[in-house]
C-alpha cells in the first residue's frame, strides 16, 4: 500500500447542463403502455412466478402498471439507510439470481432498518414494475423497479454474509474470549454498511501485511486462525501499535506472529468485513517470519488512494453526501458542507454529491463561471504533515463531449486558498466510455499545506482521482 495521499473519484464535464437531475428521475423505464387486470399477476392471491415475471420482460409485454411477483430471496446485496431499502435477488428455485428487486421497501411499504431484516431463503410476494434496465457498459438486468413493496413474506430464512468463511467460529469477542478470524468475518459481515460492532477483541496469527505506516503510526494486515492464506483471513485496518503507541518502524511486526486486536468491527459498503481504522494491537507472541511481504512497494510518499467509497464511508457530521443531487448545501454556509476525513486529515466540500454515472463516475462537483452560490469546491481542512510536493489529478469526461475539463487548483498556507493558482498541462487519453486527462501540478518551488480544487468555471465535474504527494 502507498504512502502517497490520494484520492479517488471520478470526473466528467458537462457544459451544457451541470445541475444533476432529480434521484427519481426515470431511465431506460419500460414504455409498453399495456396493463394487467384480471389476470395472473394482477393480485396477490394470484401473483406471476419469477419465470413468468422474467419471460413478460424478454418479450417485451412487461405492463406499466404494478404486478404482483412471488419468489425466494437468493442474496440480500445492498442497504440504503439515506432512503431505508433494500436491494435483493428473487428466484423460483431459490438458488438462482433471476429478477432484481432493486431499492424496494419493506412489507407493506415499510422501511427496512438494516440489511438483515430480509434472509435468503424467505419466500416473498413483491408488488412493483417489472422492467429492464441497460447500463453504460451495456449489461442488462431483469428488475423490480426501485419503490416496490414485500405484502407477503414466509419463513424465517438463514443468515448467509457475503464474505465465505471456511473453519469454525470461535469466542465471543470480550478480552478474555476474543474471536477468531472466522468469528470476527461472520460478525462483521452480519452488519449492514452503516452498522457497527465497538470494543471487540480479535485473535489470531499475522497471514499477510499490506503496509505498516510510519507516517501515520498504523498498520494494515490480516490474520488467520493457523497464519495462512489458505482458509479465512480477517482485515485488520489501519491499527496502532501496543495499547495505542504509533508505529515507528517497519519490522514491529511480522507474518506469523500471534496477535490480539482491539477495535471496531463494520461491514464496509456491505460487502467488506473488517476491523476499521482506529484499532490496537493488544498483545504480541513469537518472533514470526521477520517478513513484511506488503502486497506494493512502499515509497516515500503519502497516504493511500480515498475513493468515493471512503469519502461517504468516513463522514463527519450530519450533512449527508446524496445521488445525483447537492441538496441543501451552500457555498455560504459552512454548516451545510459535506465533511470527512482520511488517513488523519480532514476534508469539507461544497456542491458535491454522488454521480449516478451517466457523465462521468465518483465524486461530481458543479460548477459555474459566473454565478459564485453554484461553485463547487473542495479542500483539506486540516493541514497536511508536511509541505505539498505535487498534486495529480486524473478527469474523466464523456467521449462524445466536445468539451475539456475546466477548473482551478489553488495552493496556500491556510486552510482553504483561493488566491495561488496552480497550472498544469493534462495528458489525454481514450479509456472506454471517457477521455481520461492527467494533469500533474508541480508545487515543490512552495511552503503550500494546503489545496482547494474549485469549479469556478463552466460545467460540472467528475473526479477520478486526486493524488498530494508530499516532500
Amino acid at each position: 500500500m502507498k504512502l502517497a495521499i490520494a484520492f479517488m473519484a471520478l470526473f466528467s464535464f458537462a457544459a451544457c447542463s451541470d445541475v444533476p437531475m432529480p434521484y427519481d428521475e426515470p431511465g431506460n423505464d419500460n414504455k409498453n403502455d399495456t396493463t394487467i387486470t384480471d389476470q395472473k399477476g394482477s393480485t396477490k392471491d394470484n401473483p406471476l412466478s419469477v419465470t413468468e415475471a422474467v419471460e413478460l420482460i424478454t418479450s417485451g409485454k412487461a405492463p406499466s402498471t404494478e404486478v404482483y411477483v412471488k419468489g425466494i430471496v437468493t442474496s440480500v446485496d445492498y442497504y440504503s439507510s439515506q432512503y431505508k431499502s433494500l436491494s435483493y435477488y428473487i428466484s423460483d428455485d431459490g438458488k438462482t439470481q433471476q429478477l432484481d428487486v432493486y431499492s424496494g421497501k419493506g412489507l407493506n411499504g415499510a422501511d427496512f432498518a438494516s440489511k438483515s431484516d430480509l434472509k435468503v431463503g424467505q419466500t416473498v410476494i413483491v408488488k412493483g414494475i417489472i422492467k429492464s434496465y441497460t447500463d453504460k457498459n451495456g449489461k442488462t438486468t431483469n428488475e423490480i423497479d426501485k419503490n416496490s413493496q414485500i405484502v407477503s413474506i414466509e419463513g424465517d430464512g438463514t443468515t448467509t454474509p457475503d464474505t465465505p468463511t471456511t473453519g469454525e467460529a470461535k469466542g465471543s469477542g470480550t478480552v478474555s474470549d476474543p474471536y477468531n478470524a472466522v468469528a470476527a468475518t461472520k460478525a462483521a459481515s452480519a452488519l449492514d454498511k452503516d452498522g457497527k460492532i465497538e470494543n471487540v477483541y480479535v485473535s489470531g496469527v499475522i497471514s499477510s501485511i499490506k503496509s505498516v505506516s510510519t507516517q501515520y503510526g498504523n498498520a494494515e494486515f490480516y490474520i488467520s486462525d493457523d497464519g495462512t492464506t489458505e482458509g479465512t483471513q480477517f482485515l485488520v485496518y489501519r491499527a496502532y501499535y501496543l495499547n495505542g503507541a504509533k508505529f515507528t518502524a517497519e519490522d514491529q511486526i511480522k507474518v506469523g506472529q500471534k496477535v490480539v486486536v482491539k477495535g471496531t468491527l463494520v461491514n464496509f459498503n456491505g460487502k467488506t468485513p473488517k476491523m476499521t481504522t482506529g484499532g490496537q494491537i493488544v498483545s504480541i507472541d513469537g518472533k514470526g517470519s521477520g517478513t513484511t511481504t506488503p502486497d506494493t512497494p512502499v515509497t516515500p510518499t503519502t497516504g493511500d488512494a480515498m475513493t468515493i467509497d471512503n469519502i461517504k464511508a468516513n463522514k463527519v457530521g450530519s450533512v449527508s453526501l446524496d445521488t445525483n443531487k447537492y441538496g441543501s448545501q451552500s457555498v455560504s454556509d459552512e454548516s451545510t458542507w459535506y465533511s470527512w476525513t482520511f488517513d488523519g486529515v480532514t476534508y469539507e466540500g461544497a456542491k458535491i454529491c454522488i454521480s449516478d454515472g451517466k457523465n462521468g463516475e465518483g465524486l461530481q462537483m458543479q460548477g459555474n463561471a459566473s454565478d459564485a452560490s453554484k461553485q463547487g469546491f473542495l479542500f483539506n481542512k486540516t493541514a497536511f504533515s508536511k509541505s505539498i510536493k505535487s498534486i495529480t489529478l486524473v478527469l474523466s469526461v464523456a467521449s462524445s463531449s466536445k468539451y475539456d475539463p475546466s477548473f482551478d487548483l489553488y495552493a496556500g498556507s491556510e486552510t482553504h486558498p483561493k488566491s495561488t493558482a496552480i497550472s498544469a498541462t493534462p495528458e489525454t487519453k481514450t479509456s472506454g466510455d471517457y477521455k481520461e486527462y492527467t494533469y500533474l501540478f508541480d508545487l515543490s518551488g512552495g511552503d503550500y499545506k494546503y489545496f482547494t480544487l474549485a469549479n469556478d468555471k463552466v460545467g460540472a465535474l467528475y473526479i477520478k482521482s486526486i493524488k498530494v504527494t508530499l516532500k
